[in-house]
């Protein structure tokens, strides 16, 4: 049976097998959360494009805030991870990345 990737609203990413056709929208986690499928992850890395996934020090946070920040963004609907070893933000698409960016207060230099 083929593999499916689903994505929950703070980011993880997870895998179920599924007949062909057969693969929900969403899928419920052992803990009780909600997982949504995820077609980009399921594209070959050369489809997806070299640039993305990329990692921000600027929109980055110390190693001790990463958890809260984390819960934080994802209840705003903007499920984002951090390098457990420098803190950046790691910016999946330009969509998360402008996103992440409003949230932030940020705006790109011109």
């Amino acid at each position: 049976m083929p593999t499916y990737c689903y994505r929950t609203s703070d980011g993880e990413l997870v895998e179920r097998s599924f007949r062909i056709g057969k693969a929900p929208r969403c899928v419920r986690l052992e803990d009780g959360r909600i997982a949504e499928r995820s077609f980009r992850d399921e594209l070959p890395t050369h489809v997806r494009g070299d640039t993305w996934p990329r990692k921000s020090q600027a929109m980055g946070v110390h190693l001790s805030q990463i958890d809260s920040e984390t819960k934080r963004l994802g209840s705003m609907g903007i499920p984002t991870q951090f390098d457990d070893k420098t803190g950046a933000a790691i910016l999946e698409s330009p969509r998360h990345e402008k996103k992440l960016r409003e949230a932030l207060g940020l705006v790109p230099i011109e």
